[in-house]
This record gives structure tokens, C-alpha cells and sequence, in this order.
């Protein structure tokens, strides 16, 4: 009993930090193990020892990688896969995934989110439901193959209505929480082949729909332009936006080209996102892992440029090259 005690501490403590405040440990252990609340009170104490069966049905439930739990060698580290399958993928049970990730990453005020990237992220897409729908959409059709979307063609017309929600749902919480992002240059640019694309091999249902991308990336731009200047993220369309000061951070690199890491600390958890294509990632609890990845993010920041806050030049300098390969694309389409 003595040395499992430990163990069980360490996850009931990790737990804690999966879910949100306002739960109960004890309920939701009673809950997930179907125990009555006096034998899920017990197990917390540690008056009863918690069964192989028990840890894992808590470990898969609340996201906690077993190997830091047992403490398995450093080189070995234990990743969940969350992967899109042809025939399998809902769009929206897809966001109500993120929705639920969203809401538990802002429980604590402690937590932070740290994004590398070189594509819009999907948080930052659905802001504008037109970029998050043409995204989606080509990532099914051209990126994944899904048979489905072989003879299909691009409509605004056929955004769902339960998307939309679904997406005001996660920005609203993707917007509480603090996030560092270190951006490149080419996020845009990759946005613009792929309208380009879709233009000439005719996959657009309506030509003029493409204008309305172009114009709704345009507007996401402006919208983190304003979020860079005041060092904060808000609701786009918010006529006085307000929010604490240091809740974005964005950074600009030319150099680096490793694409979609998003590392979030959250309630003393450590979770690290890896992307493995569109839509797909793997994940990992493992705060050894995370604490390295922290280290790489640091020096990478360091020879970054910040372009928010009080950077006006750097800032200028980098949306003005982003705005002019919009016009420089859009003189094309003219």
C-alpha cells in the first residue's frame, strides 16, 4: 500500500486538473467506475487501492498518460492518436472534440498555450465560418481523398447551422485562454494557391464564392492585426473589444518550417499536440516531454520577431507583406 499510495495521489491530483472546477473528484470518480460515493471516497484517501482496471478506465477517460504515472524510461514516451478515417469523420462531432479540449484548457487562470505554427490554425479559422467550411472542405476533398467528396463542389451555401454554433462555442473559450503564437509567413500564402486551385480545376460551385474567401481572409488578417496591437484576443466583430493585456503574444519567424505544435499547461497538466496532417494529431501527457518542447519554443521565440503589443514597426512590417500578397492574388483574379 505504500508504494501504490503515491501513484494513486499523483492521479487522482492529475485528474483534477482535466475537468472543470466546478466537478466533483469524488463524483466523477464514483461516476466513471460505477462505485458508490463512500467507496470512491475511500480510493481518494487511499484506504482502498485502485485495480489495474480502474487506472486505466480513469487514465482513458480524463486524458493522463499512464507511462507518468508508472514512470517509464525517459526514451519512451506514450502518445494518443486522434485520427480522421474516411467514412468515420463527422465535422461535427469533430468540433464538439475541440469544444470540450477548449473548455477544460481554461479551468485555471494559470494556463497558457503555446502555438507553432506555419497554417491558420483551426481555432483561428472559425472565426469566420467561411474559411473554417472552405478548409474543412478541402481538407476531406484534396488532403484526406475522402471518397465522398469526389464528385463534390465548394458552396457557401451549405454551411450547417450546428457548425456555426459549434464554432462561436470554441472561439469564445479558445479567447480566455493565454496562447503565445509564433507564426510564419506562408500561412496565407498556402490559402491563396489552395483558392487558386480550386478556380482552375472548377471545384468551386459558384466562382464568386472564392471572392468571398479572399475578402473573409482579409477581414481574419485585419482581425489579428488588432489582436497583435492590443495584446489580447477578442470576438471578431466586437465593436469595443477589452481583455487582459498579455492574452496574445504573437511572434513572427521566417526560418523555422516545423508546422503544428501546440503545448498546453493547464491546471499543473502538461499536454503537448503534435499535427500528423490535416485534422489528425497526436498527444501526450508527459510533462518531461512537454517541459523540452518548452525549451525549443523559448529559444525559437528568441530569434523570432514579436510583432505584438508595443511592436508597431515589426508589426507593420510583417502584415504589410501578408497584405501584399492578398492584393498582389487578387489583382490576379481581376
Amino acid at each position: 500500500m505504500e508504494d501504490t499510495a503515491p501513484l494513486q495521489r499523483m492521479l487522482f491530483d492529475k485528474m483534477k486538473g482535466n475537468f472543470p472546477p466546478h466537478l466533483s473528484l469524488v463524483d466523477e470518480v464514483s461516476y466513471t467506475l460505477d462505485i458508490s460515493t463512500d467507496s470512491a471516497y475511500r480510493r481518494i484517501r487511499g484506504e482502498k487501492i485502485l485495480d489495474l482496471g480502474e487506472i486505466k478506465k480513469l487514465c482513458k477517460k480524463y486524458r493522463i498518460s499512464m507511462d507518468t504515472l508508472f514512470q517509464v524510461s525517459d526514451n519512451q514516451l506514450m502518445f494518443s492518436h486522434v485520427k480522421v478515417d474516411d467514412g468515420h469523420f463527422k465535422v461535427k462531432a469533430y468540433l464538439e472534440m475541440l469544444l470540450e479540449r477548449a473548455r477544460t484548457f481554461h479551468t485555471t487562470q494559470d494556463s497558457e498555450m503555446i502555438v507553432i505554427a506555419n497554417d491558420i490554425t483551426i481555432f483561428q479559422l472559425l472565426q469566420f465560418p467561411e474559411l473554417a467550411a472552405f478548409k474543412l472542405f478541402f481538407w476531406q476533398k484534396s488532403s484526406l481523398g475522402f471518397d465522398g467528396f469526389k464528385d463534390q463542389q465548394f458552396s457557401l451555401e451549405d454551411i450547417d447551422e450546428t457548425v456555426l454554433n459549434l464554432s462561436k462555442q470554441i472561439v469564445r473559450e479558445y479567447n480566455k485562454i493565454s496562447t503565445i503564437e509564433i507564426v510564419g509567413i506562408d500561412a496565407v500564402e498556402s490559402f491563396l494557391r489552395q483558392i487558386h486551385y480550386y478556380l482552375e480545376l472548377g471545384y468551386f460551385k459558384k466562382d464568386s464564392d472564392a471572392l468571398v474567401i479572399l475578402e473573409k481572409i482579409e477581414e481574419l488578417v485585419s482581425h489579428f492585426r488588432k489582436e497583435a496591437e492590443v495584446g489580447y484576443k477578442f470576438n471578431h466583430g466586437t465593436e469595443n473589444p477589452s481583455g487582459a493585456r498579455g492574452n496574445f503574444t504573437m511572434y513572427y519567424n521566417e526560418l523555422f518550417v516545423i508546422d503544428g505544435i501546440v503545448m498546453v499547461a493547464v491546471g499543473g497538466q502538461k499536454h503537448t499536440y503534435i499535427g500528423t496532417g490535416p485534422l489528425n494529431f497526436i498527444w501526450t501527457a508527459d510533462e518531461k516531454f512537454y517541459d523540452s518542447k518548452k525549451i525549443w519554443a523559448g529559444k525559437l521565440m528568441r530569434s523570432s520577431i514579436l510583432v505584438s503589443d508595443f511592436s508597431e514597426k515589426e508589426r507593420n512590417i510583417y502584415f504589410k507583406k501578408i497584405e501584399k500578397r492578398i492584393h498582389k492574388f487578387r489583382a490576379m483574379l481581376d
